[in-house]
């Protein structure tokens, strides 16, 4: 991820942060009937997931300046994701659903540079959070 990606991960985060259960309600519908495999994986009612997923999200991104607490983040996520064996492709894919609940929420905002700064944001926490599980 860019510093610029970076600047508009946290930007757009931000403009979407009021939205964030209606951003993540789209986001689950779009992830589920694209990879309905995807729904054993979440064992929580969808709106206490939204919730985790936006906190989640939010603690990541309020971290990305820190790589020193960011780091000790993913390595929380890590240990609690570690069970369901997820690899790259798996956060390509939740950033792709993420990428779509965003553009309805940002709608004329939204643009090509948005999409391709979250797609790179959700590869580059998906590859640390997997380095992470491996190297421990």
């Amino acid at each position: 991820m860019t510093p610029k990606q970076k600047l508009i991960v946290q930007a757009t985060f931000e403009q979407v942060q009021p939205v964030m259960l209606n951003v993540a309600d789209r986001f689950y519908s779009r992830l589920f009937r694209k990879h309905d495999s995807f729904k054993e994986l979440f064992v929580n009612s969808r709106h206490k997931q939204a919730a985790e997923f936006s906190q989640s999200l939010g603690e990541i991104i309020h971290r990305l300046d820190k790589p020193n607490e960011l780091n000790g983040y993913l390595r929380t996520l890590a240990k609690r994701h570690e069970e369901f064996n997820l690899v790259e492709d798996h956060y390509t894919e939740v950033g792709k659903a993420f990428v779509f609940g965003v553009r309805h929420a940002l709608d004329d905002k939204f643009n090509r540079s948005v999409a391709n700064a979250w797609n790179a944001f959700f590869k580059q926490i998906g590859r640390s959070i997997i380095h992470l599980q491996t190297h421990k």
